[in-house]
């Protein structure tokens, strides 16, 4: 049981761990907290493993942290932000702690945002009772994002989400729940909730061999309908796209697949920043080719950025936006 672990036994009280060794993902969130808290220990930022984009995620974050504590202490040398919450054997790791300010942080990587507030809910009753205090708040720090999001707990109510979950994973008769921890799940090849629907869906299509009749009939039936949509897109990630990746391995590998070949894309041809300035500056391009050439438009957010940085005025009024449309996306609450 790990502080880490509690987002995912809050929605599913059978979710288990894959083993193995951390993906890209996990390596770069490791390098990016490493390099956090050594900065907000040293004062400076060692960038030196980090991409230019990385490098200022963090930099962003350090300042968050900063503005959050104000003149208190800053805690983050990591020997220091042992957290021992009870009813957990396994001893977490905090970020960033403030002391005076009953407060901690943690840096969060990666898109999507999930959210963590469980693990800081243990976090803040493990902070709770070896300070002697009643409150607590944590700051989730998406430097990705570019978000700061805050959780205020009291002793009473993060001891009692802490408790609940830890009685839901001990509870013999616990039966797992669909959640979007699934694909990271040791059971999900063998999980009920996983394999039912994916052998359901053939039971959906099974009533006529006419496509245009069968179309009808669900588009007829409204909760077939949405329970054919739930079950197509489980389809395709735990079925359809596991034996894609395996087929493409097996030719990859030299092995035949009748009725299957490889196609190799060439990869584009691109220049970087400095070819682009060198050619302006001395073929004297001009400022609108320059920009029609990199395709005439920036979003707002990297425009508003470059106007902050190099303290331009941004007149509002120019500001264009695209036409919004409508997107269906599965409402989870009502489908689980």
């Amino acid at each position: 049981m790990r502080h880490s672990l509690l987002p995912k036994l809050a929605a599913c009280s059978c979710f288990e761990s894959k083993a193995g060794e951390a993906g890209p993902a996990a390596q770069r969130g490791t390098a990016l907290d490493s390099a956090f808290r050594d900065a907000l220990a040293t004062g400076k930022l060692n960038d030196n493993n980090l991409s230019k984009d990385d490098a200022k995620a963090v930099k962003w974050a350090i300042n968050q942290v900063k503005a959050i504590a104000g003149d208190e202490q800053i805690i983050s040398n990591e020997d220091d932000l042992k957290v021992q919450t009870p009813g957990i054997e396994h001893i977490g790791t905090e970020d960033v702690r403030i002391p005076k300010k009953q407060t901690s942080c943690d840096l969060k990587t990666g898109i999507p945002r999930y959210h963590y507030y469980y693990q800081m809910a243990a976090y803040a009753y493990g902070n709770m009772e070896a300070y002697f205090c009643d409150e607590w708040t944590c700051y989730l720090i998406y430097c990705d994002q570019k978000e700061v999001v805050e959780h205020k707990f009291t002793l009473e109510k993060a001891k009692s989400i802490v408790e609940g979950i830890l009685d839901a994973y001990a509870d013999p008769n616990k039966q797992p729940t669909r959640c979007d921890y699934c694909s990271w799940c040791a059971k999900r090849d063998v999980c009920p909730q996983m394999v039912k629907p994916v052998i359901e869906v053939n039971a959906l299509m099974d009533s006529t061999s006419n496509l245009e009749a069968l179309r009808q009939e669900i588009i007829n039936d409204p909760s077939r309908l949405s329970r054919f949509l739930q079950l197509e897109k489980l389809f395709q990630s735990e079925l359809v796209k596991p034996l894609k990746d395996a087929a493409k391995a097996k030719l990859d590998a030299g092995e035949e697949l009748e009725g299957w070949r490889l196609s190799k894309v060439k990869g584009s041809e691109y220049f970087d920043r400095v070819s682009i300035v060198s050619a302006a500056i001395s073929g004297k391009w001009g400022m609108d080719e320059l920009v029609d050439a990199l395709g005439g438009t920036m979003s707002g957010e990297t425009f508003r950025e470059l106007c902050e940085k190099y303290r331009t005025p941004v007149k509002e009024e120019q500001a264009k936006r695209k036409d919004g449309f409508s997107k269906m996306i599965q409402d989870k609450k009502k489908n689980k």
